[in-house]
């Protein structure tokens, strides 16, 4: 998909107010045209510009600097990916981050 720069200014200017409203004040955003990823040692969040579901990935990687011990590689921005993951990885790295990124789509998509 796509996006116009203006598409994009909204969503990153999005993300960052829940960076900051999840005491993530000193996080960047960066764009890639990858998926995501979390760099804890540059407190750098990199998002795919062209993923379909750029909030879910956001949040995806936003629990993991929420929770920077407790990762889980295997799982990507499919929701239902995601939940199949914390029933077959189920130990509590797992769960942490889990219920992290749970709480976190709770709040900031429904």
């Amino acid at each position: 998909m796509r996006r116009s720069k203006e598409e994009m200014s909204q969503i990153g200017d999005r993300i960052k107010n829940i960076l900051k409203s999840e005491g993530l004040c000193e996080w960047e955003i960066r764009w890639n045209t990858g998926g995501g990823l979390c760099r804890y040692e540059t407190k750098e969040i990199w998002l795919g510009k062209e993923n379909d579901n750029a909030m879910a990935l956001a949040l995806h990687e936003i629990a993991h600097a929420l929770c920077p011990k407790e990762k889980c590689g295997k799982c990507w921005v499919n929701l239902n990916k995601q939940a199949e993951c914390f029933r077959s990885h189920n130990n509590g790295h797992n769960a942490i981050w889990g219920d992290c990124f749970t709480r976190l789509v709770k709040k900031y998509m429904y």
